[in-house]
C-alpha cells in the first residue's frame, strides 16, 4: 500500500479526480513529476498540506534541471 494511502480519506479524494480507487493521486503526481521535462503549477489555491507531499520529489526536479 502506498505510503499516502494510509492516511484516512485520502484514497476517496483521490478517487474522485483520477477515477480510480486503487490509484492514490498524490503518488501518479511524484510518478510525473519524476519523469517530467518541465513543471508548471497552476492552482486557484492550494493547502500546505496539498503540497507538502509534493516538495521533495519537485526539489530533486528542479536540481535536476526541470
Amino acid at each position: 500500500m502506498p505510503q499516502h494511502q494510509e492516511k484516512a480519506g485520502i484514497g476517496d479524494r483521490s478517487a474522485a479526480i483520477t477515477h480510480s480507487a486503487h490509484t492514490i493521486l498524490v503518488d501518479e503526481l511524484n510518478a510525473q513529476i519524476g519523469t517530467a521535462e518541465s513543471i508548471d503549477v497552476i492552482v486557484s489555491f492550494i493547502k500546505q498540506s496539498g503540497l507538502s507531499p509534493l516538495l521533495e520529489r519537485m526539489a530533486i526536479s528542479a536540481a535536476a534541471g526541470s
